[in-house]
């Protein structure tokens, strides 16, 4: 190979652009042949930053791997390639124990503490803060840099607003009294501060409970609604009025003022007083005061009351029947009238097929013109409203279900002047009475989270 021209010198090469000298393996003495720091170019592999907001995110100069500390949200962001824009950043949030953001932790996966956040926690809201050290009257607060502890509340504390996505605000909290022995734990919700009381106020399905107050009251869809129902977790409501059913979906279940209407469905005679379902949805009743009938309906998709179709029909008892109702195993009917003003019971040989029902006993009701009643979850207590007395009687019953061993305990005045029907939650927590143009939703157990 011959050159035609000198080959460039090595030293006049420009290998490394930033590097401090070219690189050198033999020195200096002892490198043992390694590259020297000194001669590698400044490469920076991720970069930390902290911006305001999205918008200050976004208009970074970022590569891959980079990191944005956005303290508008108190999340922390990775680029993971590709244009600056939003999908390309992923949040990077993790709970105390490791969880990966967005999950949900049983009570017992924390410690004992865990209730004091409800049933499941979200490890967004949690994001690191550790329940084991929470001592009663603790508050949960954050530090201002996305993490979270509990201590004892100071003035301009930044507390955990709850929701969805996890927020810090600043709070004045210097003049707030300071929390009782029996509390744990508080948070802040829209505006207010909440504390968690560990002893529950009331007890469910008692309706002299101390912890008895009004919710809220929405109207009706239509008039005065006769009978209400629920379906079996409480997201869809039901009404009846006269000869519509008028159907509510709820967002938040059992909770009537979440309730949006979804549709309606005629009745199969006029004057229909009271309605009601099986166990599992795929059986509705009617009781009305034309025929004085009972009426059976099967339904083909459980509590879509579309999809009825008429299966049997049987005589009521009462001239006036004004309700029906089921024992917890469908074993048991109860028709409730006002001509004459009694609680029917019958026996069922096939659980919830009123074609095998058969009358067995009857007791007088409290009330002169009864409207409703209704059971506790375990047939121990009776409740029952009328008129024009306008009251509610809770009766104890010593043997579960049978209305024979029933004994009045007390009476409480309702919420309307004209009282229609009487209903429970699944866990006795809340309690709804019907009336004129109106729907009441009580709460009988205070879940003992408390303003302060």
């Amino acid at each position: 190979m011959t050159f035609t021209n000198d080959p460039p010198l090595i030293s006049s090469i420009d290998l490394i652009p930033d590097a401090v000298e070219k690189a050198d393996l033999d020195a200096p003495s002892g490198s043992g042949g390694k590259l020297v720091i000194g001669q590698a170019p400044n490469i920076t592999i991720t970069e930390t930053s902290v911006v305001a907001d999205a918008a200050e995110r976004l208009a970074l100069d970022v590569q891959e791997g980079d990191v944005a500390i956005q303290t508008n949200v108190s999340s922390s962001f990775i680029f993971t390639g590709g244009d600056n824009i939003a999908p390309n950043w992923e949040v990077l949030d993790f709970d105390a124990v490791g969880a990966i953001a967005g999950e949900d932790i049983a009570p017992n996966d924390i410690n004992a503490l865990g209730d004091i956040l409800g049933q499941s926690i979200d490890v967004v809201t949690v994001n690191g803060a550790d329940t084991s050290a929470a001592s009663a009257g603790e508050f949960l607060t954050a530090d201002g840099s996305g993490n979270l502890s509990f201590s004892s509340p100071q003035a301009s504390s930044q507390v955990l607003r709850n929701g969805s996505a996890i927020e810090y605000v600043a709070l004045d909290i210097s003049n707030l009294p300071a929390p009782n022995a029996s509390e744990e734990v508080a948070l802040l919700t829209d505006s207010d501060v909440y504390v968690k009381d560990i002893t529950p106020v009331g007890s469910p399905f008692d309706i002299t409970s101390s912890g008895v107050s009004l919710d809220t009251s929405i109207s009706p869809q239509d008039g005065t609604p006769e009978d209400i129902a629920w379906n079996n977790d409480g997201s869809k409501l039901f009404e009846v009025e006269w000869d519509l059913v008028y159907e509510s979906n709820l967002s938040t279940p059992f909770d009537i003022s979440t309730a949006t209407f979804n549709a309606s469905y005629n009745t199969q005679e006029r004057a229909t007083t009271g309605i009601t379902f099986n166990d599992d949805g795929t059986r509705f009743y009617e009781v009305n005061r034309i025929d004085y009938e009972i009426l059976q309906f099967n339904l083909s998709t459980a509590y879509d009351l579309s999809t009825a179709a008429l299966d049997t029909n049987i005589p009521a008892e009462a001239t006036n029947p004004e309700e029906i109702l089921w024992n917890n195993t469908g074993t048991r009917l109860y028709e409730l009238g006002d001509r004459p003003s009694k609680i029917h019971q019958y026996t069922v040989s096939t659980p919830f097929d009123i074609d095998t029902a058969s009358v067995v006993t009857q007791i007088n009701t409290e009330t002169d013109e009864p409207k409703g009643i209704a059971w506790n979850d375990d047939g121990s207590r009776l409740y029952e409203v009328g008129q024009p007395s306008d009251v509610i009687v809770q009766y104890s019953v010593s043997s579960p279900y049978d209305i024979s061993t029933a004994t009045v305990t007390d009476t409480v005045a309702t919420e309307d002047g004209f009282p229609t029907s009487i209903a429970w939650n699944n866990d006795g927590t809340k309690f709804y009475e019907t009336g004129s143009q109106s729907i009441y939703q009580f709460t009988v157990q205070k879940s003992g989270w408390t303003t302060i």
